[in-house]
């Protein structure tokens, strides 16, 4: 019976010294990373329309953009996973995490295609600048989609192999909606030399080229993993399925409110080893829903075992020390 007690004692201080890793781990998210996140997402409904129904500019004014600059960074706000590893230590402070971050633009007439997903802009590059991918955009590519074509990962791996590398548009076609559909596809070395060539059933008016690029700006291998423009890390994304948050971004729309000029609405939910921000707004029209999950899952199991191996060595010792002396003879 007292092994009993003493396993029920046991779990029951275990379970309270959870409760208070997690909310040590929670708080430590909240001062740094979950306010800075918050903080930098805010405003972005401004714009959901012009990213989500863009109108090319046919007129060729000379310096100006296209018209579907918007659409750089619609790519830029994605849905996509970020991680923060540093090294062990780094659990100790919770710093350790697994982000997931979800957008859902839309505006007073609804969603269209653009409203979620991943997606990476393809461009023409005519003056050779590096604003190219902004003045000179044809359309996004909707990488989940494209991801499920055969020859997609082959890509992928190709990707996975080299550093510098450029993908090169050679055929392909855009519809109403500004989503570009590859034909063929080159990749090209930091030298210029074809790594891999590609093709793909395409629908559509086919539109042919040497100078259509998909837009990517990574040179280092460590910069794969949180970039926000790079094509490996976005099919990596995508190759991992739907975010956790998805659903919970998704109901969270309702709350959008149109009948004012600005409305703001952001709440914090927290779980095992997580916290969840959640944010909606609506400027002028256009509307927002920003949900991120930081997960510090690391340090709450490492404080976990750390604190179950020393209550178990506690409890040994007390157990120890209450035993008839006359046990050892």
């Amino acid at each position: 019976m007292n092994k009993v007690k003493r396993i029920v004692l046991w779990l029951a201080i275990m379970l309270v010294l959870e409760v208070i890793i997690n909310a040590a781990g929670a708080a430590l998210t909240q001062m740094t990373a979950v306010k800075l996140m918050e903080g930098s997402v805010i405003g972005y409904s401004q714009r959901s329309t012009e990213m989500i129904r863009p109108h090319k500019d046919e007129s060729g004014n000379s310096g100006k953009t296209n018209g579907l600059a918007r659409l750089a960074i619609r790519t830029i706000l994605s849905d996509s996973r970020l991680y923060t590893d540093l090294n062990f230590r780094g659990n100790f402070l919770f710093s350790n995490q697994i982000i997931e971050e979800k957008k859902i633009f839309f505006d007073e007439n609804g969603t269209t295609p653009l409203s979620e997903g991943i997606f990476a802009v393809a461009y023409k590059d005519v003056g050779g600048t590096t604003s190219e991918y902004i003045k000179n955009a044809e359309g996004v590519i909707d990488i989940n989609e494209f991801c499920k074509l055969d020859g997609a990962k082959e890509l992928y791996d190709c990707l996975g192999k080299c550093i510098g590398e450029t993908v090169r548009l050679d055929a392909f076609s855009v519809d109403e909606s500004y989503i570009v559909h590859p034909a063929e596809l080159t990749v090209l070395d930091s030298a210029g030399s074809e790594l891999l060539h590609l093709e793909f059933p395409c629908d559509g008016e086919i539109i042919k080229g040497s100078d259509y690029y998909i837009y990517e700006e990574t040179e280092k291998e460590d910069d794969r993993r949180n970039s926000s423009v790079c094509l490996y890390k976005k099919m990596n994304d995508a190759y991992k399925g739907e975010l956790k948050v998805t659903k919970t971004a998704r109901e969270l729309m309702k709350k959008a409110d149109f009948s004012q000029g600005e409305h703001y609405w952001t709440k914090r939910s927290y779980g095992f080893g997580s916290v969840t921000s959640k944010h909606v707004e609506s400027i002028d029209g256009g509307a927002m829903v920003c949900v991120v999950h930081f997960s510090y899952i690391g340090g709450v199991l490492l404080y976990t075992v750390i604190c179950a191996v020393v209550l178990t060595v506690i409890f040994w010792i007390v157990h120890i020390n209450r035993r008839d002396p006359d046990y050892y003879y």
